[in-house]
């Protein structure tokens, strides 16, 4: 009976098809879906982490640990597609202070090291862990342990020792007999080898041990930067300069294999016994199958500067790779081939374009380009540069545009320009050297694949180069020199043979001849200090708006030749512009809200996103429709989703007391606090002050839920408060641990945790959800009692996502149908329409729709 319904639908809608009356049908249905009507959220989906990553460990090809600055310490279930803070574990040590490695010998027993004896140890697979006090002084970097109870720590010139599972640790060797140390790996408990420098005079070069660390003796010089054993014989080292090393006597003596190669390594892991993958400064990942001799680079480099990446295989065939701005990579095929675990990276986001309500990209101020196919849900990562960053001639992208669902051009710092014509696939430069590299470019407008326009300032003073024009894709570049100022051009703007450039706050420039000859209008405001015009957007030839530093939004419905200063409710810097149509349009404001309007700017909303103004907005775009993705400080990009939204509607505080506010400060994210005090607890082990929160969130059908926590404390990085976060599971009645970090003094900080099916957190019939957030003393504070900011709690469920839901809407409908109909036969990447994300809309996705025909209605 379903093969025939199935194929009923389908000879229905063929007909359809084929009799012309599609457009009629879409119309009809189209007024049916409940858009209008949904309520909207925001949700940060990217980037997965906001530090540096220097180290990690999966116990299990699922449950995995990364670590890196700032303390970080976090934890994955699910193979990194969530992840739950664990810095909490830390106590008495500043938190600019980093984990520098996490290393675990089985499942159960596991290590993480920084500075002194801020060291842990675990015998529970990480579910509580336990401080190594004897850890000695020193930058503790690496960890290799034989055995559950044996094992090594290196440092900047220490090496240490335990017997007991890190209860105790002695120190072997230390500064400056003991070189400090860039690799080490030890084959048994006498014989290591290291890489590094032995400050005492040996210099730098590859060191052995016969006597478990105790003494070291230098077997070959040079700059080297990781050491590690194959087997108990055989030995690679790889030098600064990408040159391997290679030693078949357990690292007594040494020959060259592999030469020198671009960006060098700077870390080595083993595969198995013959095959070995390293990773670059930039991080450029090589892979060698017969023990050094050959290598194949398998990822160019993701990295604008050189850092360190760090390499690590728990098996043959499963691999990870971390380094800079939060990057984690995973291989699961012995490192042939590697995927971004992180989402996203932790780069200042300066410009973003969506296609389509799927498809759309971003850059970043250091020159990376992300490309989102679901929406914005996923961003994959991929760094452009012509030289990179040099003495002299920086690089980064500020801008990008996009002509259609294959071309798009991206512009920024040094005059680079980028082009490319597969989706984002592959990029071809396209600017500097044509352009000069004191070109900072700041936006870059095309109107078809040939003609284009970049704008920004000239650094090379006494000269006007900021306006270019090219006719041919950007093979050749034409000066053009309207006003002859040394000014900063900061927007340009097309409709037809209509363009703006905007910047200064006394004129803007206007075309009305495509280009060949441009008038300049002046505007009122040149005695306004500290004002800019940043963003300039048209609906069509007549009607547009520009919007600037201060609150400045003004608008214009005679192709600018005159303006209209709107009422925007607000000073704050804005940042982004995003124009819809004549009446409607989008405002980012660099403190984090939104502004909409639909009546032509007579009136603007504020929208707020629930995040906090340190992170700020510096892009914003999205589709008509009303799918936005909004970019800021630190990699931030959050989506605005259909979905359900609950605040508090009620609290109590189990432990501390209340200082001062009251419900409606913890409702909105908007600087106005419920201030709580600490109280030593009567009974060791509980909370200093606790808040229990609830409210009530309504979804037919939930999905993912996001609770979200903003505040801060005035216990100051030296004193140790942790914060835990927990939610109620109604399935099992108790509350469940989410995640714990030590708390932070600095401006508001969102912290938010995510689970996949919001079901067992939202109670039955009612829509009821609790959280609960405590704060611990966890070591000796030098103030007591200390105050918690409480500035906003909040959760977000987005609907569960539904196989065939094509146009998002949560039901698998006609209107479904229509989509893959009209899409039928194309072929590109992140059209909506590809239901089975092969690039080609065909019979295959037409099936998907009909047999999950009805789901989620």
């Amino acid at each position: 009976m379903r093969w025939r319904s199935v194929l009923n639908r389908f000879r229905r809608w063929e007909r359809v098809f084929r009799s012309g009356r599609v457009v009629l049908l879409l119309i009809g249905i189209a007024a049916r879906l409940p858009i209008a009507s949904a309520q909207y959220v925001w949700i940060q989906h990217a980037p997965t982490f906001v530090e540096d990553l220097y180290g990690v460990a999966f116990p299990t090809p699922s449950h995995g640990f990364v670590c890196g600055t700032r303390l970080l310490l976090m934890e994955t279930f699910d193979g990194g597609q969530t992840w739950r803070f664990r810095s909490g574990v830390g106590v008495l040590t500043p938190s600019v202070d980093p984990f520098y490695a996490v290393h675990f010998y089985d499942t159960q027993n596991g290590w993480v090291i920084g500075n002194n004896n801020y060291a842990f140890r675990t015998t529970d697979g990480g579910l509580t862990w336990s401080r190594m006090l004897s850890v000695p002084a020193g930058s503790w970097s690496h960890i290799d342990f034989l055995s559950p109870t044996t094992g090594f720590i290196g440092a900047n010139g220490g090496c240490a020792f335990t017997s007991d599972g890190g209860q105790t640790w002695q120190l072997r060797s230390g500064y400056p007999t003991c070189p400090v140390m860039y690799g080490m790996d030890f084959r048994d408990v006498n014989v290591g080898l290291v890489a590094g420098d032995q400050i005492s005079g040996g210099g730098t070069g590859i060191y052995r041990t016969a006597d478990g660390g105790r003494t070291w003796s230098k077997r070959l010089s040079g700059t080297f930067n990781d050491v590690i054993f194959l087997d108990s014989n055989t030995a690679l080292a790889a030098h600064s300069d990408g040159s391997i090393y290679r030693s078949t006597d357990a690292g007594n003596s040494w020959v060259q294999i592999a030469p020198a190669r671009t960006n060098g390594l700077g870390d080595l892991a083993r595969v198995d016994n013959t095959t070995v993958v390293g990773v670059s400064v930039l991080g450029d990942i090589w892979r060698s199958a017969d023990g050094g001799f050959n290598w194949t680079r398998v990822l160019e480099a993701r990295g604008t500067l050189p850092g360190i990446w760090n390499a690590y295989f728990r098996d043959p065939q499963h691999g990870w790779v971390v380094g800079p701005k939060g990057t984690l990579l995973a291989s699961d095929d012995g490192g042939h081939t590697w995927r971004f675990v992180s989402n996203g990276v932790a780069d200042n986001i300066t410009d973003i374009k969506m296609v389509s309500s799927t498809f759309g990209y971003a850059v970043t101020r250091n020159a990376y380009v992300l490309r989102t196919t679901d929406g914005g849900r996923r961003w994959d990562v991929r760094h452009l540069q012509v030289t990179g960053n040099t003495f002299g001639h920086p690089e980064g992208l500020l801008a990008i545009d996009v002509v259609d669902d294959q071309f798009a051009v991206a512009a920024g710092i040094g005059g680079i320009v980028f082009k490319t014509e597969d989706g984002g696939a592959t990029w071809q430069p396209i600017g500097y050297p044509t352009l000069p590299g004191s070109f900072d470019i700041n936006d870059v407008r095309f109107t078809s694949r040939q003609t284009g326009w970049v704008v920004g300032v000239d650094n090379d003073l006494g000269h006007y180069r900021n306006i270019y024009r090219t006719t041919d894709g950007g093979q050749t570049w034409q000066l053009v020199v309207p006003v002859q100022a040394a000014v900063s051009y900061h927007a340009v703007d097309f409709v037809g043979n209509s363009g703006w450039i905007v910047g200064p706050r006394s004129y803007l420039l206007r075309t009305t001849d495509g280009g060949q000859t441009w008038q300049q209008v002046n505007l009122p405001y040149g005695n306004v200090t500290n004002l800019q015009f940043v963003d300039v957007g048209f609906a069509t030839e007549q009607v547009g708006w520009m919007i600037g530093t201060l609150g400045y939004v003004l608008r214009t419905t005679n192709g600018g030749q005159s303006w209209q200063l709107q009422n925007l409710g607000t000073d704050e810097d804005i940042a982004a512009l995003y124009v819809v149509s004549e009446n409607e349009a989008w405002i980012a404001g660099a403190l984090g809200s939104v502004f909409h309007t639909t009546n032509g700017g007579q009136t603007w909303v504020r929208e707020n996103t629930g995040y906090p103004s340190s992170l700020g907005l510096s892009a914003l775009h999205g589709t008509p429709d009303g799918h936005l993705v909004g970019g800021g400080y630190q990699g931030f990009l959050i989506v605005r989703h259909q979905g359900a939204l609950g605040r508090a509607s009620s609290f109590s505080v189990p432990f501390g007391r209340i200082f001062s506010g009251n419900l409606s400060g913890i409702q909105n994210s908007d600087d106005t606090y419920l201030i709580l005090e600490s109280r030593a607890p009567a009974q060791a082990g509980n909370p200093y002050a606790q808040l229990v929160v609830e409210g009530t969130v309504t979804l037919p059908n939930p999905g993912p839920l996001y609770f979200r926590f903003e505040g801060r404390t005035n216990a100051s990085p030296t004193i140790a408060v942790k914060q835990v976060m927990e939610l109620f599971n109604f399935a099992t009645n108790q509350w469940e641990w989410r995640e714990e970090r030590l708390s932070d003094n600095s401006l508001d900080s969102g912290w938010e945790t995510v689970v996949q099916d919001a079901s067992p957190y939202i109670q039955p019939g009612t829509g009821r959800v609790r959280a609960r957030i405590s704060w611990y003393k966890v070591g000796d504070l030098i103030m007591e009692p200390w105050v918690m900011w409480v500035d906003y709690v909040q959760w977000s469920v987005l609907p569960a996502l539904i196989t065939g839901d094509v146009d998002g809407n949560g039901c698998v409908d006609d209107a479904d149908l229509l989509r893959v109909l009209f899409a039928f036969g194309q072929t590109g990447s992140g059209m909506p329409e590809d239901v089975n994300r092969d690039n080609t809309v065909d019979d295959a996705d037409l099936l998907i729709v009909l047999f999950n025909f009805g789901s989620g209605c």
